[in-house]
């Protein structure tokens, strides 16, 4: 307030555009943050979930690892473009799907099917996790009001130095 009233509106304009450019970064920053730690998650957590298959029945263990395989290829070679609209994939959900329907109707009638299932619920938990922040990401971070206000900034501070600059000084 001081700069301003002892006439150096120049520096209000350029802090307040700093600033205002500062937190577009940050937010940018923290919105790829939280895509990355997601889909590390993710990938980890059907990592996982193909280990943990070798533990079910050997049909529907193979069965699963070729699912998880597919669903891991569709997340990145259908899923990712699409997350550009903030839209997800059909063809993962197709695969989650088939996935989820071999767990139903696999028969867990020793130990070591149930600590497998248990184990199995646990990472599906995780991949979940993971996939709905990645999702979560997609959709743009910074409001429109703020790029509004960064695009203003932007132009004024321009404005100001052009109007305001010393004519006998060259460009």
């Amino acid at each position: 307030l001081e700069l301003l009233l002892e006439g150096h509106t120049d520096a209000v304009l350029g802090v307040a555009f700093a600033v205002i450019l500062a937190f577009v970064m940050f937010l940018g920053f923290e919105s790829y943050v939280r895509a990355n730690e997601g889909a590390s998650r993710e990938a980890v957590a059907v990592s996982q979930l193909a280990r943990v298959s070798r533990l079910f029945p050997t049909a529907q263990g193979e069965e699963l690892r070729d699912d998880l395989g597919c669903y891991a290829r569709a997340v990145i070679s259908d899923e990712w473009p699409l997350m550009r609209d903030g839209r997800e994939s059909d063809v993962v959900l197709g695969w989650l799907a088939r996935i989820e329907t071999t767990i139903d109707e696999m028969p867990i009638d020793d130990g070591v099917s149930q600590s497998a299932l248990a184990h199995w619920l646990d990472e599906q938990a995780v991949r979940r996790e993971g996939r709905r922040a990645r999702l979560a990401e997609a959709a743009p971070t910074v409001p429109a009001a703020v790029w509004s206000m960064l695009v203003l900034g932007a132009v004024l501070t321009v404005t100001y130095v052009v109007v305001f600059a010393d004519r006998r000084e060259r460009w």
